[in-house]
This record gives structure tokens, C-alpha cells and sequence, in this order.
């Protein structure tokens, strides 16, 4: 297995200039090659948890900076733990939340806008 050092000891090499500017360019290089291997596929080793407390009455909340994509939300309230189904359309996350506003400490739904977390029903405890 190479390491990033491994990879930059081999460009310079290659391009037979050890020159701060052509490290720079190596080290940007290797870096962006990092990234795009990353972003092509779903790998568990890039996946985290990002506990949060939900706030009595509160239905949205910031999505953690590092996030590249939401796989699942869930809400743990006495011992169970209850995991919301995502809702994209916008039209019908407005329609669920104008027809019935309940507050509950179980988890049904909720949807992604604007770098927030919405969830419903609004929770009705901290948890």
C-alpha cells in the first residue's frame, strides 16, 4: 500500500524537479486524484455519525459541516430507536407538515434544504 508520501517521492522523481512550487503542484495533484477516488462510490470508511440532541419543539436543525451526504436519520427516545424516511420533493414534505402538525418523540420522516435536517413530526422532548 503507497501512502501520500510514497506518491509524492514518486512525482518527483518523475518529473526530476524537487523545487517547492513542483511539490506544491504534486501535492495538489495527488490530492485531487484522493478526491475523486473518494467521491466515486459509497465507502463505509468515509461514513460518520453525527449525534445530535434534538430540542423540545424544534423541527430543524443544521447539517454537520463535514457532510457529504445523509444516508440515514434516526431519533432514539426511550430505548427505541425510530429512523425517519427521507422525503425530497419539497411539495410533498410541505403537504405532510400543512395537514397534520403533530409534535412526538418518535421519528416518521424528514427532508433535506438548505444545509438543514428537518424532521417530522417536531420532536416533543429533548432526546
Amino acid at each position: 500500500m503507497y501512502t501520500f508520501n510514497d506518491y509524492l517521492n514518486a512525482y518527483l522523481d518523475v518529473t526530476k524537479d524537487d523545487s517547492p512550487a513542483n511539490m506544491q503542484r504534486g501535492i495538489r495533484a495527488i490530492s485531487q486524484y484522493y478526491d475523486r477516488i473518494c467521491a466515486s462510490g459509497d465507502y463505509h470508511w468515509l461514513q460518520k455519525a453525527f449525534p445530535k440532541t434534538t430540542v423540545a419543539s424544534q423541527p430543524d436543525y443544521e447539517m454537520p459541516k463535514n457532510c457529504r451526504k445523509v444516508i440515514d436519520v434516526s431519533l432514539v427516545s426511550g430505548g427505541i430507536r425510530y429512523v425517519g424516511e427521507e422525503i425530497t420533493d419539497f411539495e410533498k414534505w410541505d403537504k405532510l407538515q400543512r395537514s397534520t402538525p403533530i409534535v412526538s418523540d418518535s421519528l416518521t420522516h424528514f427532508h433535506i434544504r438548505f444545509n438543514k435536517i428537518y424532521l417530522y413530526p417536531t420532536p416533543a422532548s429533548r432526546s
